[in-house]
């Protein structure tokens, strides 16, 4: 049957092969590194499944001006819960996201007069209230899609009851979000699910390591490419010894430091010198410096920075035991793509990353420990330093329990250019 839609710009139904391609706006704002993330991968898939934008043209945005000062002094004073909470107020959030942010408004309304979309997917819902409000000012009238990465129940405002403020579209990642949202739902196809089609360094990590499944002696030789290509590049990994295991602390969104009362436990104590430790301090320059000033000299110490994903991939391949500051969307998909598991995690932020440990748990994914002897005791075990039966009844089915679980959420993310078009059509 042949599919009717508006033609951008006019009202009446055309046929498919008459119209021209939706101008599609992805659009994403500064809240941690998450959101681009999503974003781009969202965008990684309409690009695989339509390469010659026949259907979707594509445009990336992302704001300067967003949230992620607010978000990070949230969660340093503790406050991100509460700034979570601040969402479930429905249609209270939109007076105030606009009120609070008057240079994100002027940016939304700029680019969606420019590029006048046919459909705009956001990532960040107060981001989504912006675009409602460009459009009853008449910046643009195409389509809204508010993308849900988050797994668990989400706020109200995340889906408002008022049509007035509401988006055509809810995109959600989670089985448990799509659930709570189902009852809410007021016409077909309104809320569909999604995948994430991570990019491609970390599934190409992953497909090695399935492979070494099949053949465990290629390891060692595998795990010294991945070290020797790390430290061509990030001069700082030549202090990793690859005959040690590797704990690698991978904090999100510059949330590394979460994991110091752990970290330094392991690296001061008696085992210090008996395994490596890379550490992705983020955008965390303060911790990288501490760092550098304590553990420099070191050996099996490697300190670093912000990284590009296929610099991050190849962390992930060198690290036996991933150690998180904070546990997110991109970086549980990233962690799953490569197979990097399974995931200890010491600190959860208040508010969305509760349900991102209830997941990984109830897959056996991994462990949440937030005492800091007891998180200590278990990255010893992992680490093969100290005897005991949890991270190795785990360890044995991570590989093939994360490319299952990756595999669905890939032919989910391949599904996304005919959800964009039924959002297209409501």
């Amino acid at each position: 049957m042949q599919r009717k839609r508006r033609a951008a710009g006019s009202p009446e139904a055309v046929s498919d092969s008459q119209r021209a391609p939706l101008r599609v706006l992805f659009a994403s704002a500064p809240a941690g590194g998450g959101h681009n993330a999503v974003r781009d991968a969202i965008v990684r898939a309409v690009e695989a499944v339509d390469p010659l934008a026949r259907t979707i043209e594509p445009t990336s945005w992302t704001a300067r001006h967003g949230f992620d000062a607010v978000h990070r002094t949230a969660v340093k004073l503790g406050l991100s819960g509460a700034v979570f909470a601040l969402a479930r107020a429905g249609g209270l959030v939109t007076a105030l996201t606009v009120a609070a942010n008057p240079l994100l408004l002027s940016e939304v309304l700029t680019v969606a007069r420019r590029e006048r979309p046919d459909v705009v997917v956001s990532t960040h819902f107060a981001l989504t209230y912006c675009f409602v409000v460009a459009r009853w000012l008449s910046a643009f009238r195409g389509r809204l899609v508010n993308a849900i990465p988050d797994y668990g129940v989400p706020p109200r405002g995340f889906l408002p009851d008022s049509a007035f403020l509401r988006p055509e579209g809810t995109r959600v990642t989670g089985e448990d979000t799509e659930l709570a949202l189902a009852g809410r739902v007021r016409r077909a196809g309104e809320l569909q699910r999604i995948g994430a089609l991570v990019s491609e360094p970390f599934r190409a990590i992953g497909r090695e390591r399935a492979r070494l499944r099949l053949a465990p002696a290629a390891g060692a030789t595998l795990r010294d490419q991945w070290h020797r290509q790390l430290t061509a590049q990030l001069p700082e990994a030549a202090a990793l010894d690859p005959g040690r295991p590797t704990l690698g602390v991978l904090g999100g969104s510059g949330f590394a430091a979460g994991v110091l009362p752990v970290l330094t436990r392991l690296l001061d104590g008696e085992d210090g010198g008996r395994f490596n430790a890379v550490v992705v301090c983020g955008r965390d320059e303060a911790l990288r410096r501490t760092l550098q000033a304590r553990y420099r000299a070191r050996p099996g110490v490697a300190i670093l920075g912000f990284l590009s994903h296929p610099l991050l991939a190849l962390v992930h391949g060198v690290t036996d035991v991933p150690l998180l500051g904070s546990i997110a969307h991109s970086t549980l998909q990233e962690l799953l793509a490569s197979g990097t598991g399974p995931l200890l995690v010491f600190r959860r932020l208040d508010g969305t990353e509760p349900a991102y440990v209830e997941y990984i748990e109830r897959h056996r994914l991994g462990l949440y420990q937030p005492d800091a002897a007891a998180m200590t005791a278990l990255c010893r075990e992992a680490l093969g330093l100290a005897t005991g039966a949890r991270w190795r009844s785990l360890a044995r089915e991570f590989v093939p329990q994360a490319r299952r679980i990756q595999s669905r959420s890939e032919r989910r993310a391949l599904r996304i250019v005919d959800q964009i078009v039924s959002a297209a059509d409501l």
